[in-house]
């Protein structure tokens, strides 16, 4: 039974292991599944069309690698096996100056790609290159390295030297033309002066003839209308044998003379000016310019604040060659100092400029007017004293910023009374003065300090006011004087009454006790008791008491002494 139960019991593990090992190869297949999965490419999803890597030099065909400008062609074939998706490509050419040119080449049939090459007219000569892009239908880039294959340009055969290829009117344009003809190409040509490259317009400025080998023009505004631009020496060029005709270009520049702002004739009516909304300063000068009309040119001033914000700009009018513009800084704008900065435009772009300084000021208070009591200034002005002195003022700013009015009151004496008010009526007690006359000081402060004095010339400041003095005022302290004597004495009487008084109350009081002690003394000698009388009380109290009729008559006696 023993032996039974070990066999079953290593049937069971030998079964379990071998079903270990075969779940095991299951999964190692799917795992290597799913990888084939990963790295298989599909056709039809292009997010999975991974690189291939670079193009096969082998798989790129050129006819020839050597050529020359226009006549030359080159065939360029690209074979894009090992692309199955490929869907279009380009061609990529970078030229030894820098500049780059990309077309898309032309489909044969299955992966077969072409493109028919000339060099345009104004290729450099030496090594170019040549690069492809291969992308699928999703325009996904199926080469991510390039390969690069490269091709020359030999000698154009036909150039042009100038003797000055920047000129302005009145200038020789000097030319010297080479056109060389070779075993393979024999050329004819006729020369012209255009202002375009473009071959579908019309741009032919003038003809100068056929099979020139130099040619010199003077560079007329009549030809040449517009300045500051590129023109072009065309040679048109045909093949013989074939009858090709092709067209290279040889730019010049015909340059303008920028307008002249002469400075010394730039004048400021004042280089300081005050804030104002209106324009209350002017600016004039004079300008030349070689192929403009003055009336053409365009003149403006731009003004710059200390921080150099661009505050306002002014366009100058013209009589002939002289221009001139009022202008302001409003009370809006910053104080400090300015940049005043003139350019003069041309129509052909021409600019020339002048720039200088002027500084902004605060517009200070102004005084209108004002009133004291009602009074104007100019007349006499006394009051008495005790009564208000009001002051009415009228005083503008153009930049509306006073911040307060201050008024001083100096006395004959040099005393001074200052007072500060931000409001245009101010009232003040003469008590708080003395009486006698007074001279008004009168200044006003706007927010930026600036501070205008009332203390000259105004006809009106510094204005004298007497402060009269009140009657009563003199005799006051003599009244008072008075009243403290009468006051006092008053009261020195009381106390002396009072005094008196109250002397005689004592005396009195004195001699009423006198009398009583007096009094008081003869009764005490009549109630004295004798010896014999004592004994006879001695007697007496030995008896028996009999109260009422003892004592009464004793009482009786006392009373009458009394």
């Amino acid at each position: 039974m023993r032996k039974l139960t070990k066999c079953v019991f290593y049937s069971l593990v030998i079964i379990s292991l071998i079903s270990l090992l075969f779940i095991g190869h299951l999964n190692l297949n799917s795992v290597n599944d799913k990888k084939n999965i990963l790295y298989t490419p599909n056709p039809h999803n292009p997010i999975i069309n991974i690189s291939s890597g670079p193009i096969n030099s082998s798989q790129i065909f050129l006819n020839d690698t050597e050529i020359i400008t226009l006549f030359d062609t080159i065939q360029i074939d690209l074979n894009a096996t090992g692309y199955p998706t490929v869907n279009y490509t380009n061609i990529q050419f970078i030229y030894t100056d820098g500049t780059t040119f990309i077309d898309q080449m032309t489909f044969v049939s299955g992966v077969n790609f072409t493109y028919n090459y000339s060099a345009p007219y104004n290729i450099p000569t030496g090594i170019h290159s040549i690069f492809f892009q291969i992308y699928d239908e999703n325009d996904f880039l199926l080469n991510d390295n390039q390969t690069e294959t490269t091709f020359l340009v030999k000698s154009n055969y036909y150039t042009a030297e100038f003797l000055n290829n920047e000129l302005f009117l009145g200038d020789l344009l000097s030319v010297e033309l080479s056109i060389k003809n070779t075993t393979e190409h024999n050329f004819t040509y006729n020369v012209s002066i255009v202002d375009s490259i473009d071959e579908q317009v019309p741009s032919d400025l003038i003809f100068l003839g056929n099979d020139l080998d130099w040619f010199n023009i003077t560079v007329e505004g009549s030809i040449f209308n517009d300045l500051n631009t590129y023109y072009y020496v065309k040679v048109n060029l045909t093949e013989q044998a074939t009858g090709q005709v092709n067209a290279t270009y040889f730019p010049f520049k015909i340059l303008n003379h920028n307008p002249q702002i002469i400075e010394s004739t730039v004048t400021f009516s004042s280089l300081e000016i005050f804030r104002s909304n209106t324009n209350n300063a002017q600016v004039s000068l004079n300008i030349t310019d070689v192929e403009d009309d003055p009336n053409n040119l365009t003149v403006i001033m731009h003004l710059m604040d200390q921080f150099g914000n661009a505050i306002h700009q002014f366009v100058l009018s013209n009589t002939g060659n002289s221009f001139l513009t009022d202008f302001g800084v409003d009370t809006t704008s910053p104080t400090g100092t300015y940049k005043a900065n003139i350019t003069a435009t041309d129509l052909n772009g021409g600019i020339s400029s002048f720039t200088t300084e002027i500084e902004v000021k605060n517009n200070p208070p102004q005084f209108n007017l004002y009133l004291i009591n009602g009074q104007l200034p100019t007349q006499s002005i006394s009051i008495d004293y005790g009564e208000n002195i009001i002051l009415v003022f009228d005083i503008t700013d153009l930049d509306n910023d006073i911040e307060y009015i201050t008024v001083n009151f100096i006395s004959e004496n040099s005393q001074i009374f200052s007072v500060s008010t931000v409001n245009k009526l101010l009232v003040i007690n003469s008590a708080e003065l003395i009486s006698g006359e007074w001279y008004i000081y009168i200044s006003a402060t706007d927010s930026e300090g600036e501070t205008i004095n009332l203390n000259s010339d105004y006809g009106l400041a510094p204005q004298k006011i007497t402060i009269r003095a009140n009657t009563l005022e003199n005799l006051v302290p003599w009244i008072t004087l008075a009243i403290g004597i009468i006051v006092g004495l008053l009261i020195g009487i009381a106390f002396a009454y009072n005094f008196l008084k109250s002397r005689r109350k004592v005396k009195e009081e004195e001699t009423t006790k006198k009398s009583k002690s007096e009094k008081a003394s003869k009764i005490q000698k009549i109630s004295e008791p004798t010896p014999e009388s004592k004994e006879k009380l001695t007697e007496e109290e030995k008896r028996p008491e009999k109260p009422e009729k003892e004592t009464s008559p004793t009482k009786k006696k006392i009373k009458r002494r009394l």
